[in-house]
This record gives structure tokens, sequence and C-alpha cells, in this order.
């Protein structure tokens, strides 16, 4: 059994779960014809509303990332709402609700996919920033990074990082990995552009105290009903075994096939068109 999933150090204190959505719509993905991501990444209003509602009944508070890096924060119920590539389910549908239960997230976007089709453009990402909701960056062109030279990965980050700033007025420290990819010198292209951290796909719960300069995150997907939810935010440790097995099995998958057919066979599967 590997080593990280039974660390001693971790099985008794409770951390903090660092979310990540994707879209939020009327029609989630997995009821169209015709798909543009992976249909366990497109929630329902009315399932992302009720996830919501949970948090706010049970007092949780949304930290910013920076109160989750500064270790600002003495709420033992905290808990950090992100969104990748910058849909525009993010505006129509999710800010809506963020806002009635008065919670702040983060929205990763794709800077070369703005103002395109299914995506926000900059208006709406300025009244987005205007409602607690920080901008942050998925890189220009969403490539996997792990596929290119150190150059390709300074100009993903870089660009991405000025363009944000320059349009938006506030600063950029964050960005997370598309695909998860993670290039061999990435932390260290990184800090040297500026950013404060980096947010992976890896599935993890931020121990208080022990940040680190890439952080984990727990994929909320379309097949978790409520309860799933419940457990996940309470890092139930039969919830956390299970869905660290699945991603084991995942990543040992994606190594054997490489990235690009194993991106290929699961667009074939479900239907994916981009």
């Amino acid at each position: 059994m590997p080593r990280f999933l039974f660390n001693r150090e971790n099985r008794h204190t409770k951390g903090i779960p660092v979310l990540m959505y994707h879209d939020v719509s009327e029609t989630p993905e997995k009821n169209k014809k015709i798909r543009h991501l992976h249909p366990s990444y497109s929630l329902s209003v009315e399932q992302f509303e009720e996830q919501m509602e949970y948090l706010f009944q049970n007092n949780y508070k949304s930290l910013s990332l920076s109160s989750l890096f500064n270790n600002d924060f003495n709420d033992e119920k905290g808990v950090v709402i992100t969104f990748d590539d910058g849909l525009i389910g993010n505006y129509k549908y999710a800010l809506p609700i963020l806002r009635k239960y008065n919670f702040a997230a983060t929205i990763f976007v794709i800077v070369g996919r703005l103002a395109s089709e299914m995506y926000l453009n900059w208006e709406q990402l300025g009244e987005l920033s205007c409602n607690g909701i920080s901008i942050q960056s998925h890189t220009m062109t969403h490539r996997p990074l792990e596929e290119l030279s150190d150059e390709e990965v300074f100009h993903e980050l870089s660009e991405s990082k000025k363009i944000l700033e320059e349009k938006l007025g506030q600063s950029v420290n964050y960005i997370s990995l598309p695909h998860g990819s993670f290039h061999k010198n990435l932390v260290n292209i990184a800090k040297a552009i500026g950013y404060s951290g980096i947010f992976s796909s890896t599935f993890e719960y931020v121990k208080p105290g022990d940040i680190k300069f890439t952080v984990g995150r727990i994929p909320i997907k379309n097949g978790h009903r409520i309860e799933e939810f419940k457990q996940i935010i309470s890092e139930n440790k039969m919830m956390v075994l299970k869905y660290k097995l699945f991603l084991l099995m995942t990543t040992s998958l994606c190594k054997m096939l490489g990235l690009n057919n194993y991106r290929k066979i699961y667009r074939f599967i479900f239907r994916i068109k981009l």
C-alpha cells in the first residue's frame, strides 16, 4: 500500500479542504449530446447550491488564497473554493449562489481563451472581481506543462500573469496547473516570475501551519451526492482512502499510456469535442 495513503502525521489532524470546481450549468455536460469538457466537471445549479448551503448552515468560512498561505485564520471550519478554466457558468450561475451565502472564491482562468465561446469575458471578470472573486492564472493556453520547454513554461506563466494584472488592475500571485501537469523546473520558474504558490490536482488537505508552495486540491465532481460531499468536507477517512486509490489508478494509467493518449481515450469515451 503506498505510504501516502496512511501518513501517521496526518492521521488525526483535520485539514482545510481546498475545493476544485470547473463549471456550473443549468444543463450539465453529461446531459448534452455534444460535450466540450469532461461530464464530471459540470455541476448542476441545484447541486452546487446544495453544497454551498451545507457549508453555510454548518458555519464554514471561505478562505482567500492569501489567508491560506499566510496561515491568517483561526477558524477550524475553513474551506477554500476554487474554479479552473474560467467558464461562463462561473459568472452566470456560481456567482449568484456565492453572493447569496457570502462566500469568497478564486477562478483560475485560461487567459488565451477569455472572451471566446463558453468562457468569461473581461467585463465579466471585472464584475466577478468586484464581488469578492479573486482572478488568478491557469496559464495562457492550457497546454500540459510537462511537455513544454523551460522557455515555454516561463511564457505560459509570465504572460498570463502580466495580462491579467494589466487588464484587471490587481495582483496575480497564484497559478493552477493545466491537467495537473507538473514541469520539473516549475517551482523555480514560478518563484522567479513572482508567484506565491501553485495549486495542483493532487488530492490532499492543507494542514494549518504546514503550507507548502505547491498545494493539492479536492476535485468536486458531478457524481458527488450531498452525503459524499459532507464526507469529503469532514475528511472522512474511508472517503479519503477511496478517492486516493482512484486517483492512484488513474495516475498510473496516465503514466502508462502517456498523457496525450490518455486524454484522447477519455475524450472518445465521454464524447468530448474540443
